[in-house]
């Protein structure tokens, strides 16, 4: 008898259940979307937007800091490569540093200028007149940024398995030059 009342009771709840799903699945799919933003969006827009002014602010301080890092080390390395020249150094690796050192800095430049332009793009768009553009903008800046960071990253990686190991190698020579010259 126990078995009948629970098995009794669970087609009672299934019932209710399936009874109660259908008229709130039916209650949702009649509703229709507002043709003007509400309140929560307006406000969700406007923070968005004020950050991404804030963030292109930033973001091109960022890139100037950056990119004259990145050009100081490429200039200081011309001289290095100039000096070992004069001084007799064989410097295929200085040389090959170099050529690593100015490619990756070009394509940081090429990033990094993508990732201002999609800023610049998103900013412009107003996300309570334009939602559909707004969304994959955000998207654009976020992969642009994201390849700007690995440009980055490549750039630094290469200084420091490139470039200092020949620059560490100079200066060990020039070390033992002068010993040898006293």
């Amino acid at each position: 008898m126990k078995k009948l009342i629970s098995g009794g009771i669970f087609v009672f709840a299934f019932a209710v259940v399936a009874l109660f799903s259908s008229s709130f699945a039916s209650a949702q799919t009649t509703t229709t979307t507002p043709t003007t933003p509400t309140p929560a969006q307006i406000a969700r827009c406007t923070l968005a937007q004020t950050r991404l002014t804030t963030l292109f602010t930033k973001v091109e301080a960022s890139q100037k800091a950056q990119t004259a890092i990145f050009n100081g080390v490429s200039t200081k390395l011309d001289t290095y490569v100039d000096s070992a020249k004069a001084n007799g150094f064989d410097t295929t690796a200085l040389v090959k540093a170099q050529t690593d050192t100015k490619t990756k800095l070009t394509t940081y430049t090429e990033k990094a200028t993508a990732y201002t332009a999609a800023l610049t793009a998103a900013k412009a768009i107003n996300c309570q007149t334009a939602e559909a553009t707004f969304a994959p903008s955000i998207v654009t800046v976020r992969a642009a940024l994201l390849a700007t960071r690995l440009a980055s990253l490549d750039a630094k990686k290469t200084y420091k398995e490139s470039v200092v190991p020949a620059l560490k190698a100079y200066a060990a020579w020039l070390t033992e030059q002068a010993k040898v010259t006293e």
